[in-house]
């Protein structure tokens, strides 16, 4: 029995074992019994790992804006307050960071005038603006999920950041006009 279970390769695929007629066949039922277990194994691993994506995205997230949520900063980026604070004793420009607060003036007169669903856009449209024109390492989050308010860390001087808001101005442009009563 030892020299039957040191010629199976477990690193192999099952097929090749399975060709191996020189193997016991109730040892050959109990292996292709393993590899479906495993194979259920592997598909019950795969769906929980996709739920725990999932409700950690729901914890992290804001669900109308899809945009993280300020207190989950450490989350997205664990070194970023180091960073934050090297940046304020550096003397390279190339180390500076903007960090802008953003609040809808009046947003509850919006609620009011539009209507809740109306007014859940205009912040979808908002959270869109600022998320697809940032880079790639600059962090956007809603305050909290039932905000009116946003926070962006960006690594950039405050020109560029001028620039940026430039460009969500456009984006947003085109997407309010989507927004009637």
């Amino acid at each position: 029995m030892e020299k039957t279970f040191s010629r199976i390769n477990l690193g192999g695929n099952l097929e090749q074992i399975l060709k191996d007629s020189s193997l016991d066949p109730k040892l050959l039922k109990l292996i292709k019994q393993l590899f479906l277990l495993l194979q259920e194994y592997k598909c019950k691993i795969s769906a929980l790992e996709r739920k725990v994506k999932e409700l950690t995205k729901r914890v992290y997230c804001d669900s109308l804006t899809n945009l993280p949520i300020y207190f989950s900063l450490h989350e997205f980026n664990p070194n970023l307050e180091k960073e934050l604070l090297n940046s304020l004793n550096s003397q390279r420009k190339d180390d500076n960071y903007s960090i802008f607060f953003l609040d809808v003036n009046n947003f509850k007169r919006i609620n009011e005038i539009l209507g809740y669903q109306l007014a859940d856009k205009v912040l979808i449209y908002l959270a869109e603006s600022l998320e697809e024109n940032k880079r790639s390492n600059d962090y956007v989050f809603r305050r909290g999920n039932s905000s009116d308010e946003f926070i962006g860390i960006f690594k950039c001087s405050s020109d560029k950041l001028l620039n940026y808001f430039d460009r969500v101005q456009k984006s947003w442009d085109k997407k309010v006009c989507k927004i009637t009563p």
